[in-house]
């Protein structure tokens, strides 16, 4: 069996009033992992955000668990109205957030897996515009995504995230 980290005293814990449904070991997961990515980030992300099937309490216990991080920057290889414009620098970030994504899951406190969708306002703008419906899908969701942590304020007031649309 696989050992886990054990979590502490994580610095803040987030807040799932709203979804009742969350078991307490994915709260505190889920803590850990915000905390992680908001050391190692905090100057590039404005939040954090749970979305997919947790949020909407259709996952079974087993489920992933679905966190995006929104980038403050755009990226040189990604255009709003063109999409991707340099499929290798696209494929390098997309193997460095594969690593972060897996320094994050060593902070979790359950079996379960926590996959980090990274996300930037030009990718928000294009797959909702240009992309295959199933992209579009996925933007809606993560437009409407629970709140974990937000920017400036530190955790959100509310449980829906704030992303500007266009």
């Amino acid at each position: 069996m696989k050992r886990f980290n054990r979590i502490r005293d994580p610095e803040f814990e987030v807040t799932l009033d709203e979804l009742p449904w969350i078991p307490e070991e994915m709260k505190k997961s889920l803590s850990a992992i915000v905390a992680f990515l908001m050391k190692s980030f905090r100057r590039d992300i404005s939040q954090i955000g749970l979305y997919g099937s947790w949020q909407r309490n259709t996952a079974d216990r087993e489920s992933d668990v679905d966190v995006v991080v929104f980038l403050t920057h755009e990226l040189s290889w990604f255009d709003a109205a063109k999409g991707t414009l340099n499929r290798s620098k696209a494929h390098k970030d997309k193997l460095c957030w594969h690593r972060i994504e897996k320094k994050a899951n060593a902070y979790r406190l359950d079996s379960r897996v926590y996959s980090i969708a990274f996300v930037t306002p030009a990718m928000l703008e294009y797959y909702s515009v240009k992309g295959p419906i199933h992209l579009q899908n996925w933007v809606y969701a993560i437009r409407n995504c629970h709140s974990l942590w937000k920017g400036e304020s530190g955790l959100a007031e509310s449980g829906t995230a704030i992303v500007e649309q266009r």
